[in-house]
């Protein structure tokens, strides 16, 4: 943005439409400045709902507030505890059969191999 010198606020909707500024605890501002350029981007902790923001800038001409809001989801809930218990368990029940097999097909291939073709030959007199 042109003047150089501007500055960013944020705002966070509440439920009854209301806007309401955010304290330093709630979010990180970072901002990046180049010549003829300025942007803030906004770092935020864990939100229970989703939540819609407002960027605002002032500069010399006055203040100006974004006309378009950016709506922040709550993360994905990681999946329960016994979900990763069962996930483990099933994979140490593919490997325990996979052993077994193993063995198996190990133990007929020696059983196979020490007795040998048969050779009985039988001799008529």
């Amino acid at each position: 943005m042109f003047p150089p010198e501007v500055q960013f606020s944020w705002k966070r909707l509440k439920q009854n439409g209301g806007l309401e500024e955010l304290n330093s605890r709630e979010g990180e501002q970072l901002e990046l400045r180049e010549s003829g350029r300025s942007t803030a981007i906004l770092v935020l902790g864990q939100h229970d709902v989703e939540t819609k923001y407002r960027c605002s800038v002032k500069h010399e001409g006055g203040t100006v507030e974004a006309e378009t809001e950016q709506v922040i989801y709550p993360p994905a809930v990681p999946p329960p505890h016994w979900y990763r218990e069962r996930l483990l368990c099933l994979q140490y029940t593919v490997l325990i059969v996979k052993s077994v097999v193993y063995c198996f097909g190990l133990s007929l291939m020696m059983i196979l191999r020490n007795k040998g073709p048969s050779t009985s030959s039988t001799h008529a007199d």
